[in-house]
C-alpha cells in the first residue's frame, strides 16, 4: 500500500500539470482566435503580432523575478498567483471593449503566466527522487494545453465568439486554483537577501550568455524560439491566408501542430543522449525548414498535414540545446546560467509575432511563411558552424 509521502507526490505532480495547463491554455487559445480578434478590432496583422510579442517579452522577463518572489513568499503562493493572473487575464480579455485594452492585458497575461515556470519546477522537484521524470511530467501541461486549447477554442468560437472561448480559459482556472489551494502544502519563504540579489545581478548573467561555449546554442534557441513564437501566434492565420480551408480544419492543424511537439520531443531528446546534440537539432531544425516551404509554397491541401508535421518536428529542439547547455554549465551555475540563457532567448524569440506579422502586412502571409524557413535554415548554419570549430 502506498505511503502518506509518495500519494501526496502524485497529488502534487497532479496540481502543477493542472496548474501548468491552466497558465498556458489561454495564450495558445490566443492564437487560434487570431483571424476573430483582428476582425472584431479592425486590427492589422502587424499590430496583433506586436500586442503577442509584448506578451512573451513580459513572460521572458517574468522568469527571473519568478525565482526572487519564490524566496519571499513561497512556491505555492507563486503558483497560486499566477494560476489567478491567467485566470483573470483570460477573462478581461474577453471583454475588452477595444484593441488597446486588449494588447495591455495580452502583456499583462504574459507577465503573469511567465511567473509560473520556475515556481511550479522548484516547488515539484523540491525532495523529488527523480525530478529528471518528474519536470518531463510537468511538461505535458503545457504539452496538452497546446494540443487541446488551439480546437476547442475554435469550436467554442463558432457558437459563442472569440469572447466566449476566452471566457471558458478563464473558467478552468478555478478548479485548479481550489486543488492547489486545498491539496498543496505550504511552503516556507526564504528571505536570504544573498539568493535574491544573486537572481538581481545582472553582470552575472551577460557573462554567462557570452561564454564562447555557449553563444551557438544561445543563437540557435533564439533563432527556433522565433519561429515557435511567430507560428504560435499565426499558423491559423497563415493557412487561411493561403488555402481555402474551414477555420475548423486550421484549428485542427494547429492541434496536429501541438501534438507532433509532443511526440517528437523525448524522441529527440533520447536521440540526442544517443548521439549528440547538434546532429540532432540540425535534424529536426532543417525538417522543419522543409515544412514551412511546403506551407509557402502553398502546392494544394494535401501537403497541409506534412508540412505542418514536418513544423512541428522542428520544435525537437528543446530538448538537445537545453540538455547541452546543462552539461556545459559548470554545477554552481546551472540554476542562474540556465534562467539566463532561457530569458534570452525568449526574449530575442518574442520578436517573431511583430516581424512576421509586418511582413505580412507588407508582402503577403507567403513571405512571412518564407522567412520562417530561412531562419530555420539559418538556425542549421550556426549548428553546423559550431560543430565545425569544435572539430578543428
Amino acid at each position: 500500500m502506498a505511503g502518506p509521502r509518495w500519494r501526496y507526490r502524485w497529488t502534487l505532480l497532479s496540481a502543477c500539470v493542472l496548474a501548468y495547463f491552466a497558465t498556458r491554455v489561454g495564450q495558445v487559445a490566443i492564437g487560434a482566435l487570431v483571424p476573430a480578434i483582428t476582425e472584431t478590432f479592425s486590427a492589422s496583422s502587424g499590430a496583433i503580432g506586436a500586442a503577442l510579442t509584448g506578451m512573451w517579452v513580459a513572460y521572458a522577463l517574468a522568469q527571473v523575478p519568478s525565482g526572487a518572489l519564490c524566496d519571499r513568499i513561497g512556491e505555492r503562493r507563486v503558483v497560486l498567483l499566477a494560476v489567478a493572473v491567467a485566470g483573470i487575464g483570460a477573462l478581461v480579455l474577453a471583454v475588452s471593449p477595444s484593441f488597446a485594452v486588449f494588447a495591455g492585458t495580452v502583456v499583462a497575461l504574459g507577465a503573469g503566466v511567465g511567473l509560473y515556470y520556475t515556481a511550479g519546477t522548484v516547488l515539484l522537484t523540491s525532495g523529488a527522487e527523480n525530478p529528471a521524470q518528474a519536470i518531463g511530467l510537468h511538461r505535458l501541461g503545457g504539452e496538452f494545453a497546446g494540443i487541446l486549447a488551439p480546437v476547442t477554442a475554435v469550436g467554442i468560437a463558432a457558437g459563442y465568439g472569440w469572447r466566449g472561448a476566452l471566457f471558458a480559459c478563464a473558467l478552468v482556472t478555478v478548479p485548479v486554483l481550489a486543488l492547489v489551494v486545498l491539496r498543496v502544502r505550504p511552503t516556507p519563504p526564504d528571505t536570504s537577501e544573498s539568493t535574491t540579489e544573486a537572481l538581481f545581478d545582472r553582470r552575472a548573467v551577460v557573462a554567462i550568455v557570452r561564454r564562447p561555449t555557449l553563444v551557438a546554442a544561445t543563437a540557435v534557441a533564439s533563432l527556433a524560439e522565433f519561429v515557435a513564437i511567430a507560428t504560435i501566434t499565426f499558423l491559423p492565420a497563415i493557412v487561411l491566408a493561403l488555402y481555402d480551408v474551414s477555420v475548423g480544419l486550421a484549428g485542427m492543424l494547429f492541434t496536429c501542430y501541438f501534438v507532433t511537439i509532443a511526440l517528437t520531443q523525448p524522441v529527440a531528446g533520447r536521440l540526442a543522449d544517443r548521439f549528440s546534440w547538434d546532429v540532432v537539432t540540425a535534424c529536426v531544425l532543417l525538417a522543419g525548414a522543409c515544412g514551412y516551404a511546403l506551407v509557402a509554397l502553398a502546392p494544394g491541401t494535401t501537403w497541409l498535414v506534412p508540412a505542418v508535421v514536418l513544423a512541428g518536428v522542428a520544435m525537437g529542439w528543446n530538448g538537445p540545446v537545453q540538455a547541452h547547455v546543462l552539461a556545459t554549465l559548470p554545477e554552481r551555475d546551472r540554476g542562474p546560467g540556465f534562467g539566463a540563457i532561457r530569458t534570452t532567448y525568449i526574449l530575442l524569440g518574442a520578436l517573431g509575432g511583430v516581424v512576421t506579422g509586418t511582413v505580412a502586412d507588407v508582402a503577403g502571409w507567403a513571405v512571412a511563411t518564407w522567412l520562417l524557413s530561412a531562419t530555420l535554415l539559418l538556425a542549421v548554419l550556426v549548428v553546423l558552424s559550431d560543430r565545425m570549430r569544435g572539430t578543428d
